[in-house]
């Protein structure tokens, strides 16, 4: 409910402003160049996902490619359908993670 007298409408709950479940899907497809060096070779992504660059953090292993994954979104719902699927062609090495958040 809006505060009195800020002139914003008042929403009823009914069919026209319910929330509608989610339903997206995310595909990642990874490989290797002729160096080692692992990349994102095709990804789709529909939102709410959002994919980063792919990062290479271990000099130990400089092939290794760090991968996250953000939602754009709120938060995900109880009748949220998110689909994530993951492929890596021979030689390619890939580390996939999420966002996270601290207090």
């Amino acid at each position: 409910m809006p505060p009195e007298g800020s002139g914003l409408p008042e929403l009823a709950a009914s069919p026209q402003n319910a929330r509608r479940p989610l339903r997206a899907r995310l595909d990642l497809s990874f490989a290797a160049d002729g160096d080692g060096r692992s990349y994102l070779k095709r990804q789709f992504a529909a939102y709410p996902f959002h994919v980063c660059r792919a990062l290479y953090q271990d000099p130990d292993q400089p092939g290794f490619a760090t991968l996250y994954i953000q939602s754009c979104s709120g938060g995900v719902y109880e009748d949220d359908e998110l689909r994530m699927d993951f492929a890596a062609e021979g030689g390619a090495r890939v580390h996939v993670s999420t966002q996270a958040a601290t207090v």
